[in-house]
């Protein structure tokens, strides 16, 4: 049996494919941290805390999704689609997040 290497060149995850994920990658480290930050904040200024980190990470995600705008790609050979529609839909969600942390002060 004989067996099967890949060349040197090989790569799994291009710098594209990880632009693509680089916005929910933001949203899922915003939310580790502001959990660690609970864990380290008195519980006095732990919510303000909370909600201050969550909006600056989701802000960030929104810019990140700005300049992606019109970036049709299919990141990780389609099993990502990233496109004008599911961008808008992203901002629409990042939009509706930041909401709803602001009728949680």
């Amino acid at each position: 049996m004989e067996s099967t290497l890949l060349p040197a060149t090989a790569s799994f995850a291009t710098a594209a494919d990880i632009s693509a994920l680089l916005p929910a990658s933001i949203v899922a480290l915003t939310a580790l941290v502001a959990l660690f930050f609970d864990l380290l904040v008195p519980a006095a200024t732990r919510r303000l805390l909370a909600v201050a980190v969550a909006a600056i990470g989701l802000v960030a995600a929104g810019i990140v999704l700005a300049t992606q705008y019109g970036q049709v790609y299919a990141a990780f050979g389609g099993g990502f689609l990233q496109g004008g529609f599911s961008t808008v839909f992203s901002e629409i969600i990042v939009i509706a997040t930041l909401a709803t942390l602001r009728l949680g002060l």
